[in-house]
C-alpha cells in the first residue's frame, strides 16, 4: 500500500471479417451488491465502495486497427455474467489461432491427454483433497475431475481449501467448479509452494477469500502455475497485504484462454498481482471487472515482468492508480490487446507506470478509460521510466479533473523517456477547469519522441488542447497535429515542432 498525492498538469484543478468465434469459459455473477455492498465494502472500505466508477455493467469492447494498417482488428467483450470474449483478430491475430482448432488450445490438449494417464476423482471434495495429497506424496500426478461437478470446500487447511501443491500436478477439470462454501471460514482455494507445478485446465475457481495475498491462488517463489481455459471468479484478498484478488504470483504463472473476473483485492492487483522476482504471461484471455482497493484494478506488476498479448483488459477499477494495468516495478509488455472502459480514482485510467519502470505497448487499443484526475489513457508517474507505444490507438479516454486526456507524463526532476510511433491519439479529453493537453501532457524534464503519429480531435478546457509540452518533444516522419480544441499546441510553454495553431 502506498500513499501519494496526485500531481496534475500545471493549471489543472484537482478535486482529489470474422473467421472464427471463440467463447471462453463462463462463471457466475457476484452481482452489484457483492461488489460494492456486503462483499466489497468490508474489505475495501467506504472509500473504495464510493470510488469504484463505471465498468461494472454490461459493456462492449470494440478494437480498431493501428493507423498505418488496413487489416481487421476487432473484438468485442460481451457480458454474459462473467465475461465472454468473441471477435476476429484477422491477420492481426496469432496465425495459429483460428477457431477451436489452434496449436495451443483444446484440440491439441485432447490429443496430449490420450497419451497421458489420469486418475479419476469422484465428485466429492474429500476425494479431491485425498487425490492431491497422494499426488504430492508420489512426487506428482494427473487428476481428472468428474464432469461439471461442483467441489465445495468447507475446511481450512492452513489458509487453503486444498493441500499446498508441492510437486508437478495436472488437473483436468472437465467443466468442474472448485468453490469455497459460502458459510465456511475464510481461506484461499490453493497455494503453489516451492517445487510445486500446477496445471489447471477446463475448470472454474470461485469464492476464495484470503487474509493476505491471493484470494483464489497464491504462487510462491519457486512455484509454477499454468491456467488453460480456466475461469477465476469472485475471489477476494483482504488485509493490509491483500494483493491479487484472483491470483498473487511470486513464481512463474502462465494464463491462456482464460477469464479472470469479478475478483477483489483490498490492496493492489484486483485480478492478478505479480511480485518479487515473479513473472506472469497472459495470452488470449480476458481480465474484466476486477477491483483493487489501491492500484492496478485489472493487473499490477510489482515483480520482474508481465507480458499480456491477444487479450482484453476491460471494465476494471482501482481506487487509486491504474484502472486497467499498473506497473510499479520491472518490465510490462502489452501487445495486440484491448484496454478499455477501465477506471482509476486518481491517475492512469487505462495503463499506468510508476517510478523507474519499463513499459512497452505494441498494437494496443486504449479506449474509453477514465481517470479521476490525470492521464485518462496512459500515465507515467515519477521519474526514470522508459515507455514505448507503437502501432496503437489511444482514443476516447477522459481525465476527469486534470491534464492529459490521452497521455499524461508527470512533471519531475530526473526525466522520463517516452516514444510514440505510428499511433493515433484522438478524441480524448481533459475538460475540468484549467485542464490542458486533451491529447498529450508532456511533463517537465521528459523527452518525448513522436514518429509518424497523429494527434487529432482532442479537447481540453484550456489551451493547448492537442499537446501541452513542458519538456522536450522531437518529431520524425509524418506527424499530424490538427483539429484539437481550443488549440493544437498554441499556449504550450515549450514548442512542439511542426505543430501550428
Amino acid at each position: 500500500m502506498r500513499t501519494r498525492s496526485a500531481t496534475p498538469g500545471e493549471g489543472a484543478t484537482v478535486d482529489r471479417s470474422p473467421r472464427w468465434r471463440r467463447v471462453l469459459p463462463t462463471a457466475a455473477v457476484i452481482g452489484a451488491a457483492a461488489l460494492t455492498g456486503s462483499a466489497g465494502a468490508p474489505f475495501l472500505g467506504q472509500r473504495a465502495a464510493t470510488a469504484m466508477g463505471p465498468g461494472l455493467g454490461p459493456a462492449t469492447v470494440t478494437g480498431a486497427p493501428a493507423p498505418d494498417r488496413e487489416r481487421p482488428h476487432s473484438d468485442r467483450y460481451t457480458d454474459k455474467g462473467d465475461g465472454t470474449w468473441m471477435g476476429a483478430w484477422g491477420v492481426a491475430g496469432d496465425p495459429g489461432w483460428h477457431g477451436t482448432r489452434h496449436r495451443d488450445g483444446a484440440e491439441s490438449k485432447k490429443r496430449t491427454d490420450k497419451k497421458e494417464k489420469y486418475t479419476t476423482v469422484p465428485c466429492d471434495s474429500d476425494a479431491l483433497i485425498a487425490a492431491i495429497t497422494a499426488a504430492n506424496a508420489a512426487g506428482g500426478g494427473r487428476l481428472s475431475l468428474a464432469e461439471k461437478c461442483r467441489y465445495t470446500l468447507t475446511i481450512n487447511l492452513d489458509g487453503n481449501g486444498l493441500p499446498e501443491i508441492l510437486a508437478p500436478i495436472k488437473i483436468r477439470g472437465n467443466g468442474a467448479t472448485i468453490v469455497r462454501a459460502a458459510n465456511a471460514e475464510a481461506f484461499r482455494i490453493v497455494t503453489v509452494g516451492i517445487g510445486g507445478d500446477l496445471e489447471l485446465r477446463d475448470l472454474r475457481i470461485k469464492g476464495g477469500q484470503s487474509e493476505g495475498d491471493g484470494g483464489g491462488i497464491f504462487v510462491e517463489a519457486g512455484g509454477r502455475l499454468r491456467l488453460d481455459h480456466v475461469t477465476m471468479a469472485d475471489n477476494i484478498s483482504t488485509g493490509d497485504d491483500g494483493d491479487g484478488g484472483g491470483i498473487a504470483n511470486e513464481g512463474q504463472s502462465t494464463i491462456v484462454h482464460s477469464t479472470i473476473t469479478q475478483n477483489i483485492s483490498a490492496n493492489d492487483g484486483g485480478g492478478v498481482h505479480n511480485d518479487g522476482n515473479g513473472s506472469v504471461t497472459i495470452k488470449k484471455s480476458v481480465i474484466a471487472k476486477n477491483q483493487a482497493g489501491d492500484t492496478g484494478g485489472g493487473v499490477e506488476n510489482d515483480g520482474a515482468a508481465i507480458k499480456i498479448a491477444y487479450s482484453v483488459v476491460h471494465g476494471n477499477n482501482a481506487v487509486d492508480d491504474g484502472g486497467g494495468v499498473y506497473t510499479c516495478a520491472g518490465v510490462t509488455t502489452i501487445s495486440r490487446t484491448v484496454v478499455s472502459d477501465n477506471h482509476a480514482g486518481d491517475t492512469s485510467g487505462g495503463v499506468g507506470h510508476e517510478v523507474g519502470v519499463s513499459g512497452h505497448m505494441t498494437d494496443v487499443t486504449i479506449r474509453r478509460n477514465t481517470a479521476g484526475t490525470t492521464g485518462g489513457g496512459i500515465a507515467v508517474e515519477g521519474d526514470g521510466s522508459t515507455v514505448t507505444v507503437a502501432d496503437s490507438k489511444i482514443v476516447e479516454n477522459n481525465a476527469v479533473a486534470g491534464a492529459g486526456g490521452g497521455v499524461w507524463i508527470e512533471d519531475d526532476d530526473s526525466g522520463n523517456e517516452v516514444t510514440i510511433r505510428r499511433t493515433t491519439i484522438s478524441r480524448n479529453q481533459a475538460t475540468s477547469a484549467g485542464a490542458t493537453g486533451g491529447g498529450i501532457y508532456n511533463g517537465t524534464n521528459t523527452t518525448m519522441a513522436l514518429n509518424n503519429t497523429r494527434v487529432i480531435d482532442n479537447l481540453a478546457n484550456t489551451a493547448p488542447g492537442g499537446i501541452d509540452n513542458r519538456g522536450t518533444i522531437t518529431v520524425a516522419g509524418k506527424v499530424v497535429i490538427v483539429g484539437n480544441r481550443p488549440t493544437n499546441c498554441a499556449g504550450s510553454p515549450n514548442p512542439v515542432p511542426t505543430c501550428a495553431g
